[in-house]
């Protein structure tokens, strides 16, 4: 399955979509996005509603925007993940430190 992830802003808000599963192969993709969002100097909003898959891969670069937004003053948020994903997240360690 192909993987995108597509960057809007509107209000003053950085909001990603990501569509697909992203792993070892695909992560760069959503790398990629967030690094582009990151240097906006906004908050980010993560939409995975459509995220079938996501591994660890995938989750450092979530780690890594979470830290580079927190230390401007930022924040993200993770918004619609499916059951598994919300779960995969959970036990990653993101519960606590991304709006879930």
């Amino acid at each position: 399955m192909q993987a995108t992830a597509t960057l809007r802003v509107s209000g003053g808000e950085a909001r990603i979509v990501a569509v697909g599963e992203f792993d070892l192969a695909t992560a760069s993709t959503l790398a990629s996005v967030l690094e582009q969002a990151c240097a906006m100097g906004l908050s980010v909003t993560l939409d995975l509603a459509q995220v079938d898959f996501i591994d660890a891969t995938a989750m450092r670069s979530l780690d890594w925007a979470r830290s580079r937004l927190h230390a401007a003053g930022h924040d993200l948020t993770v918004v619609h993940p499916q059951p598994l994903i919300a779960r995969a997240l959970e036990i990653g360690g993101f519960a606590d430190v991304v709006s879930i």
